[in-house]
């Protein structure tokens, strides 16, 4: 979760998720991965992934990352808003991590 400091805009150039290669789903299937913004009514971006009822374990290192395109795409529309990630299923293995690059603004910034 990204807190906007009070009176300030958010701008997110760009997002990072990287899914551990051990995850399972009760079910497994494809699952959304959604990023959202005040008080998740405003979406900026759903991800989605396969992630299985079961896994074998890799016999090499595995990283299951991916990145957006560079470049502003989102600007919050409140100041001091806050940005949050949200699984559409729970996961019963492994952890999902998202990450931001942003940066503040006094002023709005249009999308």
């Amino acid at each position: 979760m990204l807190v906007v400091p009070a009176g300030q805009y958010a701008f997110v150039r760009g997002i990072q998720i990287t899914i551990d290669p051990t995850c399972t789903t009760a079910a497994g299937g494809m699952i959304n991965i959604n990023v959202t913004c005040n008080g998740g009514a405003t979406t900026i971006a759903t991800l989605r992934a396969y992630i299985p009822a079961t896994f074998t374990a890799p016999t090499v290192p595995t990283v299951n990352r991916q990145t957006s395109a560079p470049g502003n795409f989102f600007a919050t529309p409140v100041p001091g808003d806050t940005i949050q990630a949200n699984l559409g299923t729970a996961l019963t293995a492994g952890t999902i991590r998202i990450s931001f690059n942003y940066g503040f603004s006094n002023v709005p910034i249009g999308n």
